[in-house]
């Protein structure tokens, strides 16, 4: 029961997000065709936080209109795919529609997917046409792109397979990462206005990147909490927890704690003190690692050995995130600067280690043969 109320308290919120996003994102670009466009999302915006933060210096408007033109038609194309996908994919998520009308539910499915694809087909293909500098915020933001178009694109595609093969609990865990990928924009933009409000100051592209400081990490604890929630799994020959090796937990908390302190150490000496956005960031990832923490405790609590190891692996994925931050500041740091490269970092590294989590979680839900042999055995194709 109370998982149930769980399941519908969390379908409800982000269906009014969707619902007031996704017009959003499909008149998003109309303002470039017609002056009398009713730009839905600036408006919104300007009421909120003031014209300045939204048409300013440092906005969209000014720094992103060239980019825009010289992009329009793949910009075209990924906003009102995207707007679309997320009013599509929203009634995926129902249960109740899912059991009455499967036949729906399939078609619906996959037309959404199909428009997920084209839609991060023109998000790359705009990315390369404009290029890390031209980006709103710089190479961090940039990078951070790619990593949302190529996670929503690879989801999208092993989804399918999985349904093809008849694996519903992995295609139902990869469309619920999915969907949360594609809330990254409704979100980021939530983010705008607790930061322009919170920061009234400061310009749209600091907010920006604050606002993705947090989205990414949010977005994956949702998708966790939702597929935990969902789960109805109890131990059997088909259904095994996962276990972690114990030198491999040592090793991740041990090069997590070595990379901490030689981040400690070369922040102090290339970056300074820690400002807003990085604050932000370090503010997002201790919530996460406490609620994941939380989840598995009362997993245990609850005799739910399954719950409990999805829960440490997923915190050993956030466990390892300093370890691949100190990477992947060092990677980006030949093509760009070391403050780029840094904040580029705090916009990936612990998405990467949460998303590479996830997907241990994910593989582990397959359903095998008795024999144990690891091949799928058929389940009723009602995918979701």
């Amino acid at each position: 029961m109370k998982n149930r109320r769980v399941r519908t308290g969390m379908w409800i919120g982000v269906a009014v997000l969707c619902v007031v996003y996704g017009p959003m994102a499909i008149e998003y670009t109309l303002r470039f065709f017609s002056p009398h466009a009713p730009a839905l999302w600036d408006t919104t915006f300007a009421s909120v936080v003031g014209d300045r933060i939204v048409y300013g210096e440092g906005s969209v408007h000014r720094d992103q209109r060239a980019a825009y033109e010289n992009s329009l038609g793949w910009l075209l194309v990924h906003t009102i795919g995207g707007g679309l996908a997320i009013l599509l994919g929203i009634t995926q998520f129902s249960q109740r529609f899912r059991t009455r009308y499967p036949h729906i539910h399939r078609r619906v499915g996959r037309t959404q997917v199909g428009i997920v694809i084209i839609s991060m087909i023109a998000a790359i293909a705009y990315l390369i046409r404009t290029g890390p500098e031209g980006t709103f915020s710089g190479p961090a933001f940039y990078l951070q792109l790619w990593a949302l178009a190529l996670g929503t694109l690879a989801t999208s595609i092993l989804a399918v397979v999985a349904i093809m093969r008849g694996q519903v609990r992995v295609h139902q865990a990869l469309m619920t990462a999915n969907f949360a990928l594609l809330l990254s924009a409704p979100l980021l933009r939530i983010g705008y206005l607790v930061f322009g409000l919170a920061w009234p100051d400061t310009t749209h592209d600091v907010i920006n990147v604050a606002s993705a400081e947090a989205v990414p990490l949010v977005l994956l604890l949702g998708a966790f909490v939702a597929i935990r929630a969902s789960d109805t799994r109890r131990i059997s020959r088909a259904n095994q927890p996962i276990t972690v090796p114990m030198w491999v937990s040592a090793t991740i908390y041990l090069s997590s704690l070595l990379a901490l302190i030689l981040l400690v150490v070369a922040v102090r000496s290339h970056i300074g003190a820690v400002d807003r956005l990085l604050a932000t960031h370090l503010v997002t990832y201790v919530i996460a690692l406490a609620v994941v923490a939380v989840m598995r405790h009362q997993a245990q609590r609850d005799g739910d050995l399954i719950g409990a190891g999805e829960c440490r692996v997923t915190h050993l994925g956030l466990v390892a995130a300093p370890a691949a931050f100190a990477a992947l500041w060092a990677i980006y740091a030949v093509p760009f600067t070391v403050s780029e490269a840094f904040y580029g970092a705090t916009l990936t590294g612990a998405a990467v280690t949460f998303f590479a989590a996830y997907g241990v979680v994910t593989w582990n839900r397959r359903t095998v043969t008795r024999a144990g042999t690891g091949s799928a055995a058929r389940q009723p194709a009602t995918p979701s």
